[in-house]
């Protein structure tokens, strides 16, 4: 998951790392991945300035804003 947080101290030109949420639910057999970006990091990716975690792709993505659902 990316998720644009507008409260991180994050350096803009620090590199997107993706923080492992293992999620402690009994028969839960999966990860939860995790890099909060800055809002000019996230312009920056759209823009093809900036590189996702290894293996990460924005293709497919889906915009997911709190109150939405």
């Amino acid at each position: 998951m990316l998720e644009v947080n507008e409260l991180a101290h994050i350096p803009e030109n620090a590199p997107i790392e993706a923080v492992d949420f293992l999620p402690d639910i009994e028969g839960g057999h999966y990860r939860l991945f995790v890099a909060d970006v800055t809002p000019r990091q996230f312009e920056e990716l759209h823009a093809r300035r900036a590189a996702l975690p290894a293996g990460w792709s924005l293709e497919g993505a889906e915009d997911v804003t709190p109150g939405d659902r």
